[in-house]
């Protein structure tokens, strides 16, 4: 038997499930498709998927695939004397990949992206789990093939097939923060972006010519000439369908929506017309930690598996889902696995995960790294080793409690908000999951608009309304000066407004600095651009030791 860490409908509670799942693991086989699940044999399988997910990365196979994997498999068990299955849900819920990246503008993940795909499909698009630190394992069916719409005409056409296609019934997406293409003033949708004005100029000339419009280059283009096909009778029967983000947007579902607006009535205001009617975008908070596997997954699955996996997932035990049930075309039965909850309203769910979670590892990471700064392989400076240092665990812990009281007393009440609280420094510290904090200081413009902006905008509102005290928002301005001396050290980082960003840290111009990475209403806020003038000149008079140390 194999143990697998869930977490209950709460997010502080825990509970341990048994389940067979590498049944015969003493016995000598290389094969992944030996372990291959049951429900892949049903005869529902040989219809098209019902689900198409943009963005095959190791998150999406940790969770969404992952939670529907179990869900099928779930199904399977209580139908199994049942030749036919449950005869109330007709559909093929397994999910049809698209990878989707770029490859001029991020050719390191589009590469690993196709680089998956050939390697799974020498698995039968099968592949292994391992769950940490239980040691749970698990090989996942639910992936019903992979194609990737930037490596040729053919592979877009595949991939505009299975979007348009009325058997699709939910299009899923985790691309990241930054493939949505939102511009920094109002979160709408960056029309001057490159990209953006490449697709439209696609989209322009009619979709029903794959040659034409090839290549899409970003997420959005890829969807509107989806959706533009299911418009058309004679392509996509006009049928409704559900486009379901899994990213960590603050409001994911209703971001997605607006950008979605934008781009189809800039295209075609037909199409804008009949997404209102025909398209839902359901709000939805996702949580699983999932570092990249390394050679060490591997060999560890070899050993408990006996198995040679190509392409394994490593994640923590703990997995939630939170989601707003608003599907306009029917879905699985998520909710029967236990980590799953569909709720009316996820907002209170999304703020305690996204300021208290991602906050509080944004607000670790480029204070770890200037801490560290001097270690020659970044690679080893990981979230567990820096939370070791009781200076960086503090101040992570002060953040959180500085950001808490915009949290209600969280969506269950303040003392679950508390454990919900301890339960992320305990995550924090599990040295078999860790992650590098070099990947978390990625991004930084989004991350902080989508993390630490929040909180901020509400605790001065609070300020001001209230003639409250400005110590309220301490610890989110030394956050963000050291996010600022941070670049003006690193020169070199991974960021859609990275070169902007840099070059005004380099050069000393923080007003304007908080100006492109809050917004103009932060950036231009006298009491907060003289607190973070103050940390930043301590910052780099005393460094980062004794700027810890102040908290």
């Amino acid at each position: 038997m194999t143990l697998r860490l869930l977490s209950k409908s709460t997010f502080y509670t825990t509970s341990f499930t048994t389940r067979n799942v590498a049944a015969a693991a003493s016995f000598s086989t290389k094969s992944i498709q030996d372990y291959t699940p049951a429900y892949r044999t049903h005869p529902k399988t040989n219809l098209p998927p019902s689900i198409v997910h943009l963005g095959v990365g190791n998150f999406f196979r940790s969770h969404l695939n992952y939670l529907t994997h179990l869900t099928l498999d779930q199904q399977h068990s209580q139908h199994h004397d049942d030749v036919d299955g449950d005869q109330t849900d007709q559909h093929n819920w397994m999910i049809q990949g698209i990878g989707s990246t770029n490859r001029l503008t991020d050719n390191d993940r589009s590469i690993a992206e196709q680089g998956l795909q050939a390697a799974l499909a020498k698995q039968s698009h099968l592949y292994s789990v391992l769950s940490l630190p239980s040691g749970a394992t698990d090989v996942v069916g639910s992936l019903h093939g992979l194609t990737h719409v930037q490596s040729n005409v053919t592979e877009l056409k595949k991939g505009l097939q299975h979007l348009s296609n009325a058997t699709t019934k939910i299009i899923s997406m985790t691309v990241t923060e930054k493939g949505y293409h939102q511009n920094n003033s109002d979160g709408g949708l960056d029309f001057n972006h490159e990209d953006i004005q490449h697709d439209l100029h696609q989209l322009s000339q009619g979709v029903t010519d794959v040659h034409a419009i090839y290549p899409l280059k970003t997420t959005l283009g890829l969807i509107t000439a989806g959706l533009l096909l299911r418009k058309n009778k004679d392509v996509g029967g006009g049928e409704s369908v559900t486009l379901l983000c899994c990213d960590n947007l603050p409001h994911n579902g209703n971001v997605l929506k607006r950008l979605v607006n934008e781009i189809s009535e800039a295209v075609d205001p037909s199409l804008h017309e009949w997404i209102q009617s025909n398209v839902s975008f359901p709000n939805s908070m996702v949580d699983r930690i999932t570092p990249a596997a390394t050679d060490s997954t591997k060999l560890r699955i070899e050993k408990e598996m006996n198995i040679k996996d190509a392409s394994p997932i490593q994640a923590e035990d703990f997995i939630q889902w939170v989601v707003e049930d608003n599907f306009q075309n029917g879905r699985p039965k998520w909710e029967d696995i236990e980590c799953v909850t569909f709720v009316d309203d996820v907002m209170p769910y999304e703020n305690m995960k996204l300021r208290m979670l991602n906050g509080g590892l944004s607000s670790l990471a480029y204070i770890a790294s200037l801490l560290f700064m001097k270690e020659s392989d970044q690679s080893k400076v990981t979230v567990d080793r820096v939370m070791r240092d009781k200076d960086v665990e503090q101040f992570v812990v002060q953040y959180m409690n500085e950001v808490m009281p915009t949290l209600n007393g969280g969506p269950e009440g303040p003392e679950a908000l508390l454990n919900y609280q301890t339960s992320l420094i305990e995550r924090f510290h599990n040295s078999e999951i860790s992650d590098a904090v070099s990947r978390l200081c990625q991004d930084g413009s989004k991350k902080v608009t989508g993390f630490i902006v929040p909180p901020l905008k509400e605790l001065i509102q609070n300020i001001q309304k209230e003639n409250g005290d400005p110590k309220q928002i301490d610890m989110i301005c030394k956050v963000i000066a050291s996010w600022y001396v941070y670049l003006s050290c690193w020169k070199e980082v991974d960021d859609p407004s990275g070169d902007e960003l840099v070059r005004l840290a380099c050069g000393g111009e923080l007003k304007q600095f908080l100006v492109v990475g809050l917004g103009s209403e932060l950036g231009c806020n006298e009491m907060v651009w003289k607190k973070v003038e103050t940390e930043v000149l301590f910052l780099k008079q005393n460094g980062p030791r004794e700027f810890l140390k102040r908290c």
